[in-house]
């Protein structure tokens, strides 16, 4: 028995706010150590604008959850704010 089903609906116009680049902080809100890591930069999520890169290790804070950035990747915040991590290329 097989059941197929086609559905059109109107396409939604999303929206996503654009981060205010005046947000930005230059300095991390404090150093912590991890333990096996060391001492890490901890940066608030909110106080970084877009366009703001960060290499770890680092953390990143906000609210509900905490981002560990580990050493050899990076993590750039874009226009809206999300936080695009990539690793590092060695040769």
């Amino acid at each position: 028995v097989n059941l197929r089903l086609n559905l059109e609906v109107p396409e939604l116009a999303i929206r996503l706010t654009r981060l205010d680049p005046e947000r930005a902080k230059n300095a991390p809100e404090q150093r912590v150590t991890l333990h096996g890591v060391g001492e890490v930069e901890l940066w608030q999520r909110t106080a970084l604008p877009p366009g703001r890169a960060l290499e770890g290790p680092v953390l990143i804070t906000e609210p509900i959850s905490t981002t560990y950035i580990a050493p050899g990747w990076r993590g750039q915040v874009d226009g809206v704010g999300n936080l695009l991590l990539e690793p590092l290329l060695t040769i």
